[in-house]
């Protein structure tokens, strides 16, 4: 009897053939690694020919007697050895930021007593990175990466990139709101705490998993693993975060200085975000001109209006003479969270940030119409 029968108590099917029950059995024999899994494919292969056949011809004379059971067993035989034995460090870095995603979220639903609008938006950065390393997971492991409607050389490092400033800002965020001004030891604070370290360490992960899996030099990579598609990523999370310092409350209608700070926002944000899905989605054949000038020559353009910003929003927002208001009120110390000078200060040094990584981005992006030519 094969190796299912001593770990899972199933009986294969008698119906089977002389041919898949020996190729089943030398799964138990080998302890080489390559030798393992060529034989666990073939006998599951042989497995499920057969069981389409069993289903789809009516006139079989034999019946299998258990059919769930065994096949169900087969196939969790076949995912815990494709798991084990085709494991990598990449596998091992998106399994542990899942557990921790999945730790932060779920102690914190239990037990932290979320009260406003913050809490939920932890709560999705968590959830969105867990749900989404899962399903990269399933796909890698069953093998459908050419079936998937997107190109798999840039969507999970896109991912991935993502997760890691999802799980960044709410490690921030989250003892900011829920941790600052509160005293003593409770279940409520304790777990608070621990949402916040498994936050922290699922940031670690998903930057360890962007480390492994971005281009070395020399290596053909999709552009989304390049220095210039991460700096893409970072550009439009960014610019998200000062979207939402910039609306509550509304802090660009002073003048049309600072309507000008806006559009330059958006702008950029647009333009970066339309980069992206092209690249995931395998859309930048069909520009009418060459990809990757396009990329210098907006990254030129993006370099020009965000160093407008970086001087224009400090002088209307901290200068006295322009009505701005260069100290910060008392009140600021007492409230909860950012208060609005506060987060008027964060577009500031947020919008110079920017502006180094559009620099950056236009140094990646002239070296790489340089090595194309």
């Amino acid at each position: 009897m094969c190796c299912i029968n001593y770990v899972f108590g199933f009986r294969v099917y008698r119906s089977y053939s002389t041919e898949t029950h020996r190729w089943v059995r030398r799964v138990g024999r080998h302890t080489h690694r390559r030798t393992l899994e060529v034989d666990i494919e073939r006998s599951y292969d042989l497995m499920y020919h057969e069981y389409r056949d069993v289903v789809n011809d009516s006139g079989l004379k034999q019946k299998p007697r258990r059919l769930s059971p065994s096949f169900l067993a087969v196939h969790l035989v076949y995912f815990i050895m494709a798991l084990v034995f085709r494991s990598t460090p990449l596998l091992w870095a998106r399994v542990a930021a899942m557990v921790f995603t999945c730790v932060a979220f779920s102690v914190a639903l239990y037990g932290a007593s979320l009260t406003h609008g913050t809490g939920d938006w932890c709560i999705f950065c968590w959830s969105f990175s867990f749900a989404g390393t899962l399903l990269i997971i399933l796909v890698e492991l069953c093998g459908l990466q050419t079936r998937a409607p997107v190109s798999w050389k840039n969507f999970p490092i896109t991912f991935a990139c993502y997760a890691s400033l999802l799980c960044l800002s709410a490690s921030i965020i989250f003892p900011l709101f829920f941790l600052k001004g509160y005293s003593g030891r409770n279940e409520m604070i304790n777990c608070r705490i621990v949402s916040t370290v498994f936050s922290c360490l699922a940031t670690i992960a998903y930057l360890s998993e962007v480390s492994m899996s971005k281009a070395r030099p020399g290596e053909v990579a999709g552009y989304m693993a390049t220095a210039p598609g991460l700096l893409k990523v970072c550009e439009t999370f960014v610019a998200c975060v000062i979207f939402v310092f910039i609306s509550e409350p509304v802090s660009y209608k002073q003048n049309a200085a600072t309507m000008w700070c806006l559009s330059v926002y958006c702008i950029c944000f647009i333009l970066s975000a339309g980069i992206i899905v092209m690249c995931v989605a395998e859309w930048t054949g069909c520009l009418p001109f060459p990809f990757a000038r396009f990329l210098s020559t907006y990254a030129l353009l993006a370099v020009g209006m965000y160093l407008s910003t970086t001087i224009i929003w400090p002088i209307y927002k901290f200068d006295d003479k322009h009505g701005g208001s260069s100290r910060r009120p008392n009140a600021c110390g007492s409230s909860m969270g950012l208060c609005p000078w506060d987060k008027t200060l964060a577009i500031a040094v947020l919008t110079a940030l920017n502006f180094l990584l559009y620099l950056a981005d236009l140094i990646y992006s002239a070296r790489l119409v340089f090595v194309t030519v």
